[in-house]
């Protein structure tokens, strides 16, 4: 039985290159992150391919945790479409086409990329009843909110299904069945003001909940006075 009392939100930069009380955080975060993409990258591009490039180049890590375990955790980026290396990024390969023509269609200049989705197996709703992969997607839009950023953009594999939960979100499909690292993947966009509430108003709730008492390196101020600081040895690391 989960406690929800354990579970936090934590925003963190790609890049934590000062000391901070989140260090013990990022380097979690990256460990996920590693263990889960190093196995996928190198079964889909081929042996070593997998680098740390993609968890460092995010703007921010949207990471949930349960108590010190990593839940769900997805890397995003703000591009802006006006500037000319955004169509020469690679992640935006598959944007090309379509899914620019109608951001430039409906006016959008600000754009946070949804990368690496991933959700810890142990946390699979299957086991514990909760939709945190659902729950993830919802808390990075509401950091895309929290940044002014206009749309946000997915690339799930077309096998997961996760297409659907996002759809049902409000995201909706551009095209499907595109070819990256060697996967097919679906497009998808979802313009922020479009987000639906979840449908459980339990979920929703807890949801709101993360949100408003969030761990976020912008603001190392907003951290809820619940969370206890870290105990430290003599030399200044976090021990428990």
């Amino acid at each position: 039985m989960l406690d929800i009392s354990q579970l936090k939100y934590v925003v963190l930069p790609g890049a934590l290159t000062h000391q901070s009380e989140l260090r013990f955080h990022y380097n979690q975060a990256y460990l996920f992150y590693k263990n889960i993409w190093q196995r996928i990258f190198n079964r889909l591009d081929g042996p070593g391919s997998y680098d740390a490039d993609g968890f460092y180049r995010s703007s921010q890590i949207s990471t949930l945790f349960y108590g010190d375990t990593v839940v769900g955790q997805i890397c995003c980026r703000e591009l802006h479409m006006d500037n000319m290396i955004t169509e020469d990024v690679r992640y935006f390969q598959v944007f090309k086409g379509k899914a620019t023509e109608e951001m430039r269609q409906n006016r959008v200049k600000k754009v946070l990329t949804l990368e690496a989705n991933a959700l810890n197996p142990a946390f699979s709703k299957r086991k514990t009843g909760f939709p945190f992969t659902e729950i993830s997607m919802q808390l990075s839009i509401k950091l895309a909110k929290s940044l002014g950023m206009e749309c946000c953009t997915g690339t799930p594999r077309t096998l997961t299904g996760v297409q659907n939960t996002a759809v049902d979100m409000g995201f909706h499909v551009v095209e499907s069945h595109v070819m990256s690292h060697n996967c097919p993947v679906d497009v998808v966009l979802c313009y922020v003001d479009n987000l639906k509430t979840h449908a459980d108003p339990q979920i929703a709730s807890t949801i709101e909940h993360l949100w408003n008492t969030r761990i976020d390196y912008r603001f190392p101020n907003l951290a809820p006075t619940h969370i206890k600081p870290f105990n430290k040895n003599e030399h200044g690391e976090r021990t428990a």
